[in-house]
C-alpha cells in the first residue's frame, strides 16, 4: 500500500503471494526490492515505488533454509546468506549481477544480515 506524506487515501501499490522481505534502496535511488517463495524457490524481483511495476530479477533453488538478505542504501548490491556447511555472505552486484562470496570462518552460523 502506498499512501501520500501530505495525506490522503491509501492505494494497492504492489500485491505479490508468498512476500518475504522488502526493502527499498535511499533516496535519490528509485528502487525497492522483494522476494517470493514458492516451494524450494525463491524469486527475487524489482519494482518501482511509484508505479509499483515490477520484474524479476534473480531466482534461487534452496534446499534448505530460505536465504536471509539485505540491500545496500544506495542499491548497489545485495547481501545474502544462504544457509549451509560452510557460512558465508553472497554480495550481488545489481548492475551485472555478478557476485563474490566472502567466508565466515570464525562465525558458525549467521541469522541475518542487515
Amino acid at each position: 500500500m502506498q499512501v501520500p506524506l501530505p495525506g490522503g487515501p491509501p492505494r494497492l501499490l504492489l500485491q505479490k503471494p508468498f512476500i518475504q522481505n522488502l526493502q527499498c534502496a535511499g533516496s535519490p535511488a528509485k528502487l525497492c526490492f522483494l522476494d517470493t517463495v514458492v516451494g524450494s524457490a525463491t524469486q527475487f524481483f524489482s519494482f518501482d515505488p511509484e508505479s509499483g511495476e515490477s520484474q524479476e530479477f534473480t531466482s534461487f533453488q534452496v534446499r534448505q533454509q530460505q536465504p536471509n538478505w539485505s540491500f545496500s542504501p544506495d542499491g548497489s548490491q545485495l547481501a545474502l546468506i544462504f544457509y549451509g556447511p560452510q557460512p558465508k555472505v553472497t554480495f550481488m552486484t545489481m548492475a551485472d549481477k555478478s557476485t563474490h562470496d566472502v567466508t565466515l570462518n570464525e562465525w558458525p552460523r549467521m541469522n541475518g544480515v542487515d
